[in-house]
């Protein structure tokens, strides 16, 4: 007969039955295969034997206690019966705590488990299988300790292990015990009901996503539906203005010297701004004595009547005497080098054209000279011109950006009696307004 083999320190290995089992270990390792529950071990350290499934081991006779035992009654009274041997004498002795029920009180007494007919009785409920993962993740708990146990056996004691597992299976214990005690109320359903029911959004200064429109919902600071009438300021609120072109207050005209000319009248109600835009040109080559031709941008309190009109803005034109230039023929329109005589306007003059039909006359800005040859306008001709019409330099153009939101109305006045002495001109004025 062979002797025994003395066992080392043996080894607990855990994994799947595609994995490969370890060799070169210690005699007497086991090896579990977490995915088919079957328990290995080791006589060689090297080849597994698959260890006796508990199920079919017997029960040998003689005292040994097996610990807490429980009994499945397939058929109460008639199918795997608990023959006690002698009969239990009369009197008040405790037989453990044994429930009852009396199928038909004072003939049968016979021992019926009780506790599992609802799960029974109802399955399609979702009673078990509601809780199910919350079983199945307390028995994953259990063979993560078991695993943990087995991977550092001096880090985890099997006390301290025995007594986590314990607690994962109370609580096991006790999730199958709220589905036995009310199968109705804990079902996958039930619980979603409950959780639904419990979401509240709290308060505070939380961002829910991006909310749609909704009327009457206070969003922030801002109660839409409380705003009351009136000029309120929302924050940054852009308004829409409204640009209008006018009509020329004043249509090319031309002025005698000592003269004035007042242009057309420009209500003002609804205006908020106004863009008065001023043309100057002379048609002489007299200089000014004193002071140039004066514009006056005059507004009105009243909605009709002469007597307050009041200045808001004005300019006046230089004094210098002009340049007469003469072109060496007639130029189409579209045409922008215009040759001339020995007199040459300077660089950046403005220069005015004046045209037989006063209408067509024109303010050009030099660009560019050839002295006693030709300059270059810096936009094409609108009109056709001839070189029967003088051009004169020291013209002007003026543009005065004004708030006429206070007032009534507006005209401008050309003032060309301003100096002691004065020379004829021409005028235009122009305005835009915004709203």
């Amino acid at each position: 007969m062979a002797n025994y083999t003395r066992m080392g320190i043996s080894e607990w290995y855990i994994g799947a039955a595609a994995d490969t089992k370890p060799t070169g270990i210690a005699i007497g390792s086991k090896c579990y295969e977490h995915d088919t529950r079957i328990w290995y071990i080791t006589a060689d350290g090297t080849n597994w034997l698959e260890m006796q499934d508990i199920d079919a081991l017997v029960l040998g006779t003689g005292a040994a206690i097996i610990g807490k035992v429980g009994i499945d009654q397939t058929t109460p009274g008639t199918t795997n019966r608990v023959d006690i041997g002698a009969a239990i004498p009369a009197g008040s002795s405790i037989v453990g705590k044994v429930g009852i029920d009396q199928t038909t009180p004072g003939t049968t007494n016979n021992v019926a488990v009780t506790g599992m007919g609802e799960v029974q009785a109802s399955p399609t409920a979702n009673t078990l299988l509601g809780r199910l993962d919350e079983i199945e993740a307390a028995i994953d708990e259990i063979n993560v300790l078991i695993g943990e146990v087995q991977a550092s056996p001096t880090e985890n004691s099997l006390l301290e292990r025995q007594k986590a597992i314990e607690t994962a299976l109370t609580a096991i214990n006790t999730l199958i015990g709220e589905v036995q005690a009310s199968p109705t109320e804990n079902t996958v359903l039930e619980r979603l009901k409950t959780l639904e029911s419990t979401i509240v959004l709290a308060t505070g200064s939380n961002a829910i996503g991006k909310l749609a429109a909704n009327t009457g919902v206070d969003i922030g600071d801002v109660d839409i539906l409380s705003i009351a009438a009136g000029d309120n300021n929302i924050g940054n609120v852009d308004v829409l203005a409204t640009k209008t072109i006018q009509s020329e207050l004043l249509a090319i005209t031309a002025i005698a010297a000592g003269a004035q000319q007042k242009s057309s009248i420009l209500a003002l109600t609804g205006i908020k701004k106004a863009a008065v835009f001023i043309d100057h040109g002379r048609t002489a080559t007299t200089a000014f004595v004193g002071a140039g031709t004066e514009y006056r941008v005059e507004v009105s309190e009243k909605a009709t009547g002469n007597d307050a009109w009041r200045t808001l803005a004005s300019v006046v034109c230089a004094i210098t005497a002009a340049s007469e230039i003469t072109a060496d023929g007639n130029e189409a329109a579209g045409e922008s080098v215009i040759d001339i005589g020995a007199t040459t306007p300077a660089l950046g003059d403005i220069i005015f054209w004046e045209n037989a039909t006063i209408a067509n006359s024109e303010w050009i800005k030099v660009a560019a000279i050839v002295a006693g040859t030709s300059f270059t306008c810096l936009d094409d001709l609108t009109n056709a011109q001839t070189a029967a019409q003088k051009i004169y330099n020291k013209a002007e153009q003026f543009v005065l950006n004004l708030d006429v939101e206070p007032f009534t109305r507006m005209r401008v006045v050309a003032n060309n009696n301003n100096g002691s002495t004065n020379a004829a001109i021409v005028s235009r004025v122009a305005c835009i307004t915004e709203a």
